[in-house]
């Protein structure tokens, strides 16, 4: 085999081992072993992705692990708007519990994905939050735990 066909059979299975992580944002919680045996996740995964469109379309934003009081607070990356009344579609991840309020401070309808389990990285895909309880562009405040951080 002639050293060109080496180079272009190697240059090959390169794009075509890369070509499945083409156009991912975020890389999935990537599960390691802890000192006691249990998994333990990257502080820096991502476990929750909120979408302004529905179907997980236009802006998009990984929110970490916490308690926010108020999204007016929480701006869209690159942009000065506030996230608070604009989220449309969401995808969670199953290790984690997702509080979502329509009021600040918790208040108001409010809909819950409850933790379920299994490894990082299974997510749950919510394509339109006017499905649900707390409705479309009707979220002001959240709570996301994950086990996974614990």
């Amino acid at each position: 085999m002639s050293k060109v066909i080496r180079t272009a059979a190697v240059l090959g299975m390169g794009a075509a081992l890369a070509l499945p992580l083409a156009g991912t944002a975020q890389a999935a919680p990537v599960a390691r072993p802890a000192a006691t045996g249990e998994a333990k996740v990257q502080a820096k995964a991502c476990y929750v992705s909120f979408y302004d469109k529905k179907n997980f379309g236009g802006r998009g934003v990984c929110m970490p692990v916490g308690d926010y009081i108020n999204l007016r607070h929480y701006k869209w990356p690159g942009t000065n708007i506030p996230m608070d009344n604009k989220y449309s579609s969401a995808k969670i991840d199953k290790v984690c519990k997702v509080q979502l309020f329509r009021d600040f401070k918790y208040k108001g309808k409010s809909s819950t994905w409850k933790r379920i389990g299994g490894v990082p990285g299974n997510l749950r895909k919510v394509p339109d939050l006017s499905k649900v309880k707390v409705g479309d562009n009707k979220v002001t405040s959240m709570k996301i735990f994950c086990a996974a951080d614990v």
